[in-house]
């Protein structure tokens, strides 16, 4: 029976590729989608693998379809992640794959193991990168919050924040600020925009207060909601627009082909012209030995 392992699986790969990077020198668009594979599959709770259109992908890390592909083979030629095709035409996935190499043991952590789902200590929200800490030998990540003074803590549990304040809190959480950009590729003014939807949605629920440790998690939580429906919302339009793509050219190709066939006729009939003209002619037709002076003998 597969022992559950201490090492969390945000540890095992990102040292697994600090130890590639040691060997190799990954170009940044590698490195950025590295991280956002990271960013991905932490997400999802550690699934075996993660899959996207090459098309979507590009769209995520804000590359060519080129850059990606070349990104994507240092990656792989750097054994830090294995990719395989999934399907055929506008249908076509990559699978991708993250490898820890031989030094890294994450068996028995996430959905794709088939073992014991991984501690949701050790899945980290949007933007928590920097405030989590092992804790030794569990292979769990314990949260800064958790080394707080109870009387602390129960205090924050109590404390408030009216809605006019939350922008102002959010934008001053410096680690997660940092990390929720990095993560989401979101610029700060972007970010901005996206808190001042949120605070406007709670609003409009009714809301008018809201505890201060919750901000975080349920702003992440909305965001995910809103970039999941972004996502497929996107998705559905590049599935238009090649439908659209795909129903043009086989109009094109109607088109062609309705062309060659009346090209085909025209010169069927011309040939029956002219070979009904050679008989006359031969039969002594003035007009036809008149004619076929005049005309161009039809093609083989």
């Amino acid at each position: 029976m597969n022992k559950r392992s201490n090492v969390s699986p945000y540890v095992a790969h990102v040292t697994a590729f600090f130890r590639a990077v040691i060997n190799s020198q990954p170009s940044h668009a590698a490195v950025h989608l590295h991280a956002v594979l990271l960013a991905e599959m932490n997400r999802d709770n550690w699934p075996a693998t993660f899959e996207m259109s090459d098309r979507m992908m590009a769209v995520k890390v804000c590359m060519t379809p080129r850059t990606l592909v070349s990104a994507r083979n240092e990656l792989i030629d750097a054994r830090i992640i294995d990719c395989t095709m999934k399907g055929t035409g506008s249908k076509a996935r990559c699978v991708y794959r993250l490898l820890t190499g031989p030094d890294a043991s994450i068996d028995g952590w996430g959905r794709g193991s088939g073992q014991t789902p991984c501690a949701p200590s050790a899945v980290m929200p949007n933007g928590y990168t920097d405030s989590v800490r092992p804790l030794n030998g569990t292979g769990v990540l314990k949260t800064k919050d958790q080394y707080k003074d109870p009387k602390e803590r129960e205090k924050e549990k109590t404390e408030r924040l009216s809605l006019a304040q939350v922008p102002a809190f959010l934008m001053s959480q410096t680690e997660w600020l940092t990390g929720f950009c990095y993560n989401n590729g979101v610029e700060r003014g972007r970010l901005q925009r996206y808190i001042n939807k949120f605070v406007l949605q709670l609003r409009n629920q009714g809301i008018t207060y809201k505890e201060k440790r919750d901000v975080i998690p349920h702003f992440g939580a909305w965001y995910n909601r809103l970039d999941i429906q972004q996502f497929t919302q996107m998705e559905h339009q590049m599935d238009l627009e090649e439908q659209r793509r795909l129903e043009a050219e086989k109009e094109r190709q109607e088109e062609i082909q309705k062309k060659e066939m009346e090209e085909k006729r025209s010169k069927e009939a011309y040939r029956r012209t002219y070979e009904e003209a050679k008989r006359r002619a031969a039969e002594g037709d003035e007009f036809s030995i008149n004619w076929l002076k005049k005309a161009e003998e039809p093609e083989e």
